[in-house]
């Protein structure tokens, strides 16, 4: 039900220093995904970034509505996954240390997702 506004930026320091070493960002509920330019030169990286960050917006967007039939249906998302999501994102880690933002469940699917999408397009 979301249509992103896709935006490329030469940095993100517009949204302060936790977000300094991003190359891509899922934003406001997933309305917005930003790309940083010096990412979309090799296909892997822009692979990786659009499946994880629309990932993202599915996550909130599942937080919002609830879980639906065809999440399970068409991605394999159970019902206790949207929970867990929407309790990461209530709890939700950015900044600070590196391993703890990694490990949330809502980067951990994310990052799973786009590994996903890059070995079917045979880029893994």
């Amino acid at each position: 039900g979301i249509v992103p506004d896709v935006q490329f930026h030469d940095n993100f320091d517009h949204l302060g220093p936790d977000h300094a070493f991003a190359v891509g960002l899922c934003c406001g509920g997933g309305k917005e995904i930003l790309f940083k330019n010096s990412s979309v030169d090799i296909l892997y990286h822009v692979t990786d970034i659009a499946a994880h960050e629309s990932l993202h917006a599915l996550q909130h967007s599942a937080k919002k509505t609830g879980w639906k039939q065809w999440m399970w249906e068409e991605l394999g998302i159970t019902a206790g996954r949207v929970e867990s999501w929407s309790y990461n994102s209530a709890h939700y880690i950015i900044g600070g240390d590196y391993w703890h933002y990694r490990m949330q469940i809502m980067e951990a699917d994310a990052n799973a997702f786009a590994k996903e999408c890059a070995r079917y397009m045979n880029l893994s």
